[in-house]
């Protein structure tokens, strides 16, 4: 199964070819995202889905990119895969999702750090009653 590895240590962006079995698969996802547990986030609007450090905030290694197709940054590693929007599945990624399509930027370890403290103090809002994403990522935009 094709993916896409975003190598946030080495700065590098490649294409890798993931195992259908399941035992290789999550070897390798765990091989590639440098740790023991992993989260999803979908995006891209449900087609890819971003496989990352399940403490990808608080590991203070991971150093941090962005990814234009998502307003806020990334800390470590990232598998891009596909994602059946039908199922859920993990399939191919889509065509039109390639090493070239993505306008990556990755930051240096000063500009992490700036980062990872705003995001921490982002993410204990996500914790609050009423607190509301899709507006808080709508009037970034603006």
């Amino acid at each position: 199964m094709n993916a896409i590895l975003i190598d946030a240590s080495k700065k590098e962006v490649s294409n890798i070819d993931l195992s259908t079995s399941p035992h290789s698969y999550l070897r390798q996802i765990h091989e590639h995202l440098g740790c023991q547990t992993y989260k999803f986030m979908t995006f891209d609007p449900t087609t890819v889905q971003a496989l990352m450090d399940e403490d990808f905030l608080t590991n203070e290694t991971n150093l941090a990119f962005n990814i234009d197709r998502w307003p806020l940054p990334f800390f470590g590693n990232v598998l891009l895969i596909g994602k059946n929007p039908d199922n859920g599945d993990t399939i191919d990624l889509p065509e039109d999702v390639t090493t070239e399509s993505l306008n990556i930027t990755f930051f240096s370890e000063e500009e992490t750090e700036r980062l990872r403290a705003s995001a921490l103090i982002l993410a204990t809002l996500f914790d609050q009653p009423g607190f509301d994403l899709k507006t808080l990522l709508e009037s970034v935009k603006e």
